[in-house]
């Protein structure tokens, strides 16, 4: 919905306060109403001595929407529960786009009622309670006798006493009302007038109200940060509003980078407008663009306490913090004080997730504050980065240890948290931030093999293989070079189990296979603990290649044999990437409750440890983001994919095509499938130069086919199936080809090739109750009424265990035919045949209703021309995809353009959402 609220310059647009200013200057447009809504009636009170508002009334209603606005209905769904609660808060750090939101809901007539706007000011109780009678009395006329701040609290509140509709006041920039006689006042009224007055709160800190009892009584709305975020659909759009067309790798960077900080992102935004390669620029807007490092600078750090300005400062080298951590670089006592009072303030510094008190800044943030103190406090960095080093070893956090060890220039330190922790280094990897601490190796690499380790250890833990493998050369050359044989010994188990990490991360899956199994045969010392984790260690690294390799029958036994020595180990790293893979493996299989279980334990683990930001985690996170939509619940599928994406960035190519997948089919089920496959296909032209296993991409190749047939295309998804896939892949590609022979009205080959898929115990689940669906179909439209039957009922039996619902719902008309005609009403699943019917009748009429409000429909053919219109494809790629010329695309175009009474695609696009056809 808003695109950011904020900046101290109000070019940029990106402050709050100063672009409510700014835009209050401006002559008042039509913004953001609806033509079928009337100008909701509003008036703007400012800070300002009640004897000089008549001469400066009327003005502006609410403030303008800046250039360049990005619609966000889920945010107006948000926003529309005010109608339902008397509070509603909306509290997020600078420039997450809260004015912006506000004003934009105003302005499109969302509101429950008519509404006074009023920007607060740090003023005292008998001040504020002045602007908010002014505000209140143009939309509720009141006999305004009394001078007092009692008496006008008591008129206000007598006044919404009585009968009348619902009145909603919006108090923007509500952090700067620090009198706490006023929230205690505030709240009375409130609790005197919640039948009629919405009170609707802007706030960059939360309010000094006991929102635990308005949140008991369900009376609040809370719209908070992580709603505010931008999607990475939403990234997408807003870079296209400037005219910015990322690849999609790229394109996932920023996101990360940002976050979906619409502040943020309207920056980068405007530094990569008019670059002729944007997507090089990517990497290096956080650390070069002046304009970030100002804002965040100014408008967040400069209005900081100095006692928490030092603690962000300090506390700066770390990816995140904890209470005591904090206190072994700084030395304070109060520092769970200062990091739970930034929490409560919003300023850019959350809670990490689980139970142990994790904090962390936002990654652009972070970065700007560390490189403050680089440039302003150098010499204080080693001592700092030494300090980090013994806390992360005292608490076996060995990665984080060796980081910051060799950030200090201790070299033996690394060297001896690789010798005594070096099994717990090799499992997973994590998504780095921006920050990058840790210096070039210093000449004595070259002769010294433990010191070469840790430096490969640090290069393993950033997932960068390509050094890894260039300082485990070097340990190479120098042990056997002047080592003797004692210390030869000690590092071969170490430089095996590196080895086995780095091949795993190039994608060498053959090499893994050979050299995995010599650590179970290494002739070294350990004790029961250490051989669980280095038996565990080897175990998932076969099953793992297996895995990738597509071999799923001969990746369980090690995957499961890995995760009961991971356990017995208790090392949560190498747990997390046990049970993330045998997630990914039950997924594929079609046993969703059990890859929702390992899923949710390693998401779990990875919570309670800290480890945020691993790239075991990041793929747990694809895998249930893609479970919960072929459970068809899709809110948790949102949340899962946005969380993956968030946590770090998708940095390899092969996490990038299978968020693609997920979000592609998360489009598709909110109805726009041309869309999705649209994009889908731009993401694998971008993806063909990077590396990705061929499994992976025959994955995302089927995955567009599926929804080119869906979406009524079935000559694109004939041109995508060329040569077959491997096992385990070869069931689906024979399903695709059925779905095109059924939307060439051929059922006879496509029940020619299911027929032998019908029964379980193939590779998933999942396809084999597609097959079943399929065949069932082909059997209806050639008179077989009992084969039909017979194929639907054994289809929902299958899912009915894993709660499986997308393939039922996929299949549109035909399938809901299926359910409401040839399952019995003595079935036992006739009840989940009547549920699943519903879900499809349901979705068809919203888009009849859509349609149905047009003058004059849009056929069939226009609508998907419509749906890429949306992906941002130009008129000879959607010709391409359709089968059509370009002639046959633009003269569809223009009978779309001319039904919905539009001039250009942006605004096409906006009509059309408009009216829920996209």
């Amino acid at each position: 919905m808003t695109a950011g609220g904020g900046g101290t310059r109000p070019a940029a647009g990106v402050a709050d306060r100063a672009s409510a200013s700014a835009y209050r200057r401006r002559p008042v447009g039509a913004g953001m109403v609806s033509e079928s809504r009337p100008e909701p009636t509003v008036a703007v009170i400012d800070a300002i001595p009640p004897s000089t508002l008549e001469s400066l009334l009327p003005r502006p209603p609410v403030p303008q929407p800046p250039p360049n606005l990005v619609e966000r209905p889920r945010l107006f769904e948000l926003l529309d529960q005010a109608g339902e609660h008397p509070l509603t808060i909306v509290s997020a750090p600078a420039g997450w786009g809260k004015t912006t939101l506000l004003a934009a809901w105003v302005r499109a007539g969302r509101a429950p009622g008519p509404v006074a706007w009023m920007t607060a000011e740090a003023a005292r109780s008998g001040e504020f309670w002045e602007q908010f009678a002014a505000a209140l009395s143009t939309v509720e006329p009141f006999a305004r006798r009394a001078d007092s701040r009692a008496a006008i609290i008591d008129e206000i509140g007598t006044a919404l006493e009585a009968p009348g509709p619902i009145v909603v006041v919006v108090v923007d920039d509500a952090h700067e009302v620090t009198d706490a006689q006023v929230w205690t006042e505030l709240e009375a009224v409130l609790g005197r007038a919640s039948s009629r007055l919405r009170l609707v709160l802007g706030c960059r800190a939360d309010p000094a109200l006991p929102l635990y009892r308005w949140r008991m009584r369900g009376a609040v709305t809370e719209v908070r940060g992580p709603q505010l975020a931008f999607s990475l659909g939403e990234t997408g759009q807003l870079l296209a509003a400037h005219g910015v067309r990322l690849a999609e790798p790229a394109l996932v960077s920023l996101h990360a980078m940002t976050e979906g900080w619409a502040a943020g992102l309207r920056l980068a935004a405007l530094a990569l407008a008019d670059h002729p390669d944007p997507d090089s620029l990517v990497p290096e807007f956080a650390v070069h663009d002046r304009a970030l490092g100002e804002y965040l600078m100014g408008e967040v750090l400069g209005k900081l306490p100095g006692d928490v300005r030092e603690v962000l400062l300090v506390t700066s080298i770390l990816e995140q913090v904890r209470p005591e951590l904090a206190q072994a670089l700084t030395g304070r006592p109060d520092c769970d004080r200062i990091l739970a009072s930034l929490e409560q303030a919003n300023l850019l510094a959350v809670h990490g997730t689980g139970s142990r008190g994790w904090y962390r800044c936002h990654p652009l943030f972070g970065l700007m504050l560390y490189n403050e103190v680089r440039q302003r406090r150098p010499e204080q960095l080693p001592e700092l980065h030494r300090r980090a080093a013994e806390w992360y070893f005292a608490h076996d956090l060995p990665a984080d240890a060796i980081r910051h060890a060799l950030a200090a220039g201790e070299w033996a330190q690394a060297v001896a948290v690789v010798d005594a922790s070096w099994h717990e280094l090799v499992p997973g990897a994590r998504v780095r931030t921006l920050k990058e601490i840790v210096p070039a190796p210093p000449q004595q690499v070259q002769h010294d093999p433990r010191l070469a380790l840790a430096f490969a250890a640090e290069r393993l833990d950033a997932s960068d293989p390509r050094a890894t493998e260039a300082f485990l050369h070097l340990v190479d050359r120098s042990a056997y070079a002047g080592a003797d044989e004692s210390t030869r010994d000690r590092l071969r188990p170490i430089v095996t189990a590196f080895r086995v990490a780095e091949a795993h991360l190039s994608g060498d899956q053959e090499l893994v296979l050979t050299t995995a199994p010599l650590l179970l045969q290494e002739e070294v010392p350990l004790s029961e603990g250490d051989s669980h984790q280095v038996r565990a260690l080897a175990l998932t690294a076969m099953g793992g290649a297996r895995l990738s390799q597509g071999d799923l029958q001969a990746a369980e036994p090690p995957l499961e044999e890995g995760l009961v020595h991971a356990r017995r180990s208790g090392v949560a790293q190498v747990q997390i990437a046990s049970l993330r893979q045998l997630a990914a493996l039950s997924a594929m299989r079609g046993r969703l409750n059990l890859a929702v279980r390992y899923a949710k334990e390693a998401v779990s683990l990875a919570d309670q440890h800290g480890l945020t930001q691993g790239a075991d985690l990041v793929w747990t996170l694809l895998v249930l983001a893609d479970v919960c939509y072929q459970q068809n619940r899709l809110r948790p599928a949102v949340y899962y994919l946005e969380r993956a994406v968030n946590s770090g960035g998708l940095v390899e190519p092969g996490m990038v095509a299978s968020a693609a997948i997920v979000r592609s089919r998360l489009q598709a089920a909110n109805g726009d499938v041309a869309g999705a496959a649209g994009e889908l296909s731009a993401v694998r032209r971008q993806l063909i130069d990077c590396q990705i296993s061929g499994l992976l991409w025959h994955w995302l190749t089927l995955a567009e086919a599926e929804l080119h047939v869906q979406a009524g295309e079935p000559a694109a998804a004939k041109r995508l199936l060329g040569v077959p896939p491997p096992e385990p892949l070869s069931l689906w590609y024979t399903l695709v080809q059925a779905k095109v022979h059924l939307a060439e009205r051929r059922p006879s080959p496509a029940a020619s090739a299911v027929v032998a898929h019908l029964e379980p115990g193939g590779v998933s689940l999942l396809w084999t109750i597609e097959a079943n669906l399929t065949y069932a179909r082909a059997m209806r439209a050639l008179g077989d009424r009992t084969k039909a039957g017979r194929s639907v009922e054994q289809a929902l039996r299958l899912a009915d265990e894993e709660g499986i619902r997308r393939p039922f719902l996929e299949g549109g008309h035909a399938v809901r035919e299926l359910l409401t005609t040839y399952v019995p009403a003595g079935s036992s699943y006739r009840g989940l045949a009547d549920d699943l019917a519903g879900d499809l009748a349901q979705g068809a009429a919203r888009h009849n209703t859509a349609a149905s409000r047009l003058p004059e429909p849009l056929t069939e053919r226009e609508l998907t021309v419509l749906r890429y219109l949306q992906s941002m494809l130009s008129a000879a790629e959607i010709a391409s995809m359709l089968c059509v010329s370009v002639n046959t695309v633009k003269t569809h175009m223009k009978s779309i353009y001319r039904k919905l009474g539009a001039g250009r695609r942006r605004e096409v696009i906006q009509r059309a959402r408009e009216l829920n056809l996209l």
